[in-house]
């Protein structure tokens, strides 16, 4: 929000290039210093037997491992409250960083209006393993947030969520996943666990005021 000493910020979802920042820069905007997002971007235009052998080798063995889960998908928001629950349990046992409970509770109320909150759920049996949010965008989506239950990852819950998220969103004319940020320095677990599935990785042009 604008106010009274608070320079506006623009961070274009463009990759970083020389070209970008001086065509910028001749709008007569600044390049701000710090570090840049880096994220991994999912071509969903491909076959879905090409984004199958995209997928890394101990990506795809682990995703085998998940094959008697249910996947389960709502753009009503009814789940939310679930997901949020099963989300807000899993930040503070632990300790990470993300959007808060009200943030994520506007996203899904505004987004749900035009079927745009993805909300995926895995199954076992009856019991609830994982849950992922994805936003859709005009022909993009992003990934939101998601969790595992311990069960859940004995049984590759989270791959399989993703994998058939690619596929759900392939069918609804989503073009591009972006699979939400990923960090050298912290969360390196969570950037093997996107790495593996063959995207392209970008590093995007950064702040500018």
């Amino acid at each position: 929000p604008a106010r009274v000493g608070r320079k506006r910020r623009v961070l274009p979802e463009v990759e970083s290039s020389p070209m970008f920042t001086q065509m910028m820069e001749g709008l007569g905007y600044r390049n701000m210093p710090g570090q840049d997002y880096q994220t991994i971007w999912m071509d969903l235009t491909q076959e879905e037997d090409i984004l199958r052998s995209n997928l890394k080798k101990n990506w795809r063995g682990t995703l085998k491992k998940s094959e008697g889960l249910n996947i389960e998908w709502d753009i009503s928001g009814m789940r939310g409250p679930w997901l949020l629950e099963g989300y807000m349990k899993d930040k503070a046992e632990k300790g990470y960083d993300g959007p808060s409970e009200e943030t994520l509770t506007a996203l899904m109320s505004s987004f749900a209006k035009t079927g745009s909150a993805h909300i995926g759920r895995a199954m076992s049996g009856t019991e609830a393993v994982a849950g992922v949010l994805i936003l859709s965008h005009g022909t993009s989506a992003t990934y939101q947030i998601g969790w595992t239950t311990a069960k859940g990852r004995s049984n590759g819950a989270h791959h399989a969520l993703l994998w058939d998220a690619m596929r759900y969103l392939k069918g609804r004319d989503i073009a591009h996943l972006d699979l939400g940020g990923i960090n050298d320095d912290q969360a390196q677990g969570v950037k093997k666990f996107k790495d593996g599935m063959g995207g392209h990785n970008v590093t995007l042009s950064g702040f500018y005021t």
